[in-house]
This record gives C-alpha cells, structure tokens and sequence, in this order.
C-alpha cells in the first residue's frame, strides 16, 4: 500500500488497490474518507458497463507532493492496460499519460520528476503554465551509470523516489532473483537541473534481508 505523511495539509494518505481508492487520515490515525479513483479522475477511470472479477481501475503505485502540498497519484495498468498516469488527488487533472508503468511522480519548482520502473529510468518534465500538465518530451532522461565493469550487465529497477535541496534520490534494484553478477541495491541521487549523476549510496545490511529491495523513500521534514 502506498503512503504519504503531508506535513502541510496534515493527512496521511493511503492507497488502497483492492477498492481503487486513496483513503485520508488524520495525523492522529482518524478515518476521515475515501475517494476511488473513477471518482478523482472519472474521464480516465470511467465505469465500464460490464464488471468482471478480473477488471482492475489501476494499481495505485505512488502518493506524492509538491512543496506547495499539491497531492499526485501514480497509477499504472490503467483500466487493465498497459498504460500508466499521473493525476492530481483534488482535481483529477492528469499530468502525463500513456505506454509505460510509472512507479513515482513529484513536481518540484515547476517541473515534473517521474519514475518509469520497466525502462529504468527517471525522467523530467516542465509543466504547461496555462494548464498545469507535463510536456510530451522530457527535459532528460536518466539510466543510474554503474562504474564496476563486472556489474555492467545488472538489471536495475528504479522505485521510490524524492527530491531534496536540488537533488532526486532514487531507490535502484533488481525485482528478481539476484544473479552473481547482478548489482547490490542502493540509492542513486541525480542533480535536478542537469540529470547528471552525482553519487551512490549503498543500503545498510539488515538482518534476515539479505537483498534489501527499496519500495519508497521520504524526506524527513
């Protein structure tokens, strides 16, 4: 289940995939209510005329915010398909779209950060400023450069992402069976401005957890 602590709007957030919804709390653990999502964003998450036990809105896959406390859903698998979204929780305006499977999206100064999980890579958008949405090209992409010769073929899935102080820290690992060969999971923090690569951060051992594998990352306020 995704989680968001939002400091400024003082509500816990949670997405729920089983009922499609974000589910609000209060700071204290109050049930406040529910929103699914052909609710939120009911032109992209509209209610077919035939429900079967397999159909699915999406999987809700992040809860992010902007420094302003805008409020953005990732969900990918749209409506059973192969395709992702990012919306905005209070309006279900819709940020980006399209072919691929989204794991994170944060708008930090205007621009918008997104985690494409199956292509490894993060990528940056400017926003419209008469609409609010994400331009069809990004500004950059950005594949986590591995400098060891004996890794150079380790499968690397990004997931979990935030952005601080002009810099976007991404969670990179392998959602699979490790192979000999295959990277140790870490942090990888990228500039903001440039995409340019900066450092690397390995994860702590943890006992019982022998291949730590990063879901979220948040920065403490």
């Amino acid at each position: 289940l995704p989680v968001h602590i939002s400091h400024i709007k003082k509500r816990i957030y949670v997405g729920c995939n089983k009922l499609a919804s974000i589910d609000e709390f209060s700071l204290d653990g109050e049930f406040l209510y529910r929103r699914h999502l052909w609710e939120i964003a009911p032109e992209i998450f509209p209610i077919p005329d035939k429900l079967h036990g397999k159909f699915r809105y999406g999987h809700i896959r992040y809860i992010g915010e902007s420094p302003d406390g805008c409020i953005t859903v990732t969900v990918a698998f749209v409506s059973g398909t192969e395709n992702g979204v990012i919306v905005m929780l209070d309006d279900g305006r819709k940020l980006i779209g399209g072919p691929g499977r989204p794991h994170g999206g944060i708008i930090d100064n205007n621009y918008l950060f997104m985690v494409d999980v199956n292509q490894g890579k993060l990528k940056k958008y400017a926003l419209r400023s008469n609409s609010f949405t994400a331009e069809e090209r990004p500004d950059w992409e950005a594949v986590p450069f591995i400098a060891k010769p004996e890794y150079q073929q380790s499968v690397q899935n990004i997931r979990g992402m935030t952005v601080v102080n002009g810099q976007v820290y991404c969670g990179v690992c392998h959602f699979g069976k490790p192979a000999t060969k295959q990277i140790a999971p870490r942090l990888v923090v990228f500039d903001s401005d440039t995409g340019a690569q900066l450092r690397d951060i390995s994860l702590p051992a943890i006992e019982g957890y022998p291949q730590p594998r990063v879901f979220d990352i948040t920065a403490l306020q």
